[in-house]
């Protein structure tokens, strides 16, 4: 019985109730568009610092993530690298150097 008077009262002012609908079928659509969008952006972003930055692997020498001193260097690289790529399931491999720096002028 109370089903039946509710639904008579939500039909009682058409125009109210189709506003009501429509706004909530709006705001449904919009959350859920803003939050794909913000979903794929985060996904981007976190495969674009991957596959850019990051990488999956690194090899550093002993302490240069604490020092990163330029003096810090691998011992051999190619045949580490070499190394590297002959493990199975290893797509790619490259060397890289990571070097901090500042520079400075007189003006």
């Amino acid at each position: 019985m109370l089903p039946l008077i509710a639904w008579k009262n939500i039909w009682r002012s058409k125009r109210r109730s189709l506003i009501m609908i429509t706004a909530i079928m709006l705001g449904l659509w919009g959350g859920l568009f803003a939050v794909g969008l913000f979903t794929g952006m985060y996904d981007t972003i976190v495969n674009s610092s991957i596959d850019r930055d990051l990488t999956h692997l690194q090899v550093h020498a002993k302490g240069f993530r604490e020092e990163r001193l330029i003096t810090m260097s691998l011992p051999e690289p190619d045949s580490l690298c070499a190394v590297i790529r002959s493990i199975p399931g290893v797509q790619a491999v490259s060397a890289r150097s990571v070097i901090d720096g500042m520079g400075s002028s007189p003006s």
